[in-house]
């Protein structure tokens, strides 16, 4: 059964007692110092609108994050496209994606950094809206950025892809805020 004490509803007792030793300690009140240093430094970090745009031409993955029936966000590795103005996915018309973006369109894409290259990131986030016309046409673009055509599965994935283009559809994202990190 979990006890609740005045600002730490939802916690446990032992949670509490062990937050409690800490501050006694003093490791608290250093625990916020540095992870306040470290807010003001990323807030300082951010990408130039031209490296963030250097950044997204690469080939990655994006994992985009929309909210489920049960109000909690669910994250998926998705393909994209950024034109600089609007973020394209392409999925098919009965996908979870699209049911959960007619619900509720709040939307957010992260997109992050190789492990092989210095941390960043950038994150869109705003309101998808889910476009009939023009799937086919995005996936064979991002097929051809993500894929190596030459293997004859992927070929075989796009011709299928092809053959239900009537059933493909496009989800546009575009940004009311565009965040962005640099180590």
């Amino acid at each position: 059964m979990r006890q609740a004490c005045a600002g730490f509803e939802g916690h446990k007792r032992d949670d509490i007692k062990t937050a409690a030793d800490r501050e006694q300690t003093g490791s608290v009140s250093n625990e916020v110092s540095e992870i306040e240093s470290r807010r003001r430094v990323a807030s300082m970090t951010k990408l130039a609108e031209a490296e963030r745009d250097a950044f997204l031409s690469k080939t990655r993955l994006g994992i985009l994050n929309t909210v489920n029936a049960d109000g909690f966000p669910i994250g998926v590795p998705v393909w994209f496209d950024w034109d600089g103005e609007v973020v394209r996915i392409f999925t098919v018309a009965t996908s979870q994606k699209v049911k959960r973006i007619e619900a509720d369109s709040r939307a957010s894409l992260l997109v992050v950094n190789d492990l092989s290259e210095l941390e960043r990131w950038v994150s869109f986030d705003g309101n998808v809206t889910v476009v009939e016309q023009g799937g086919i046409e995005l996936a064979e673009k991002l097929a051809g950025r993500y894929w190596d055509l030459r293997d004859p599965s992927k070929k075989e994935t796009l011709a299928a892809w092809r053959k239900a283009a009537d059933a493909l559809r496009v989800l546009e994202l575009r940004p009311e805020r565009i965040r962005t990190y640099k180590d």
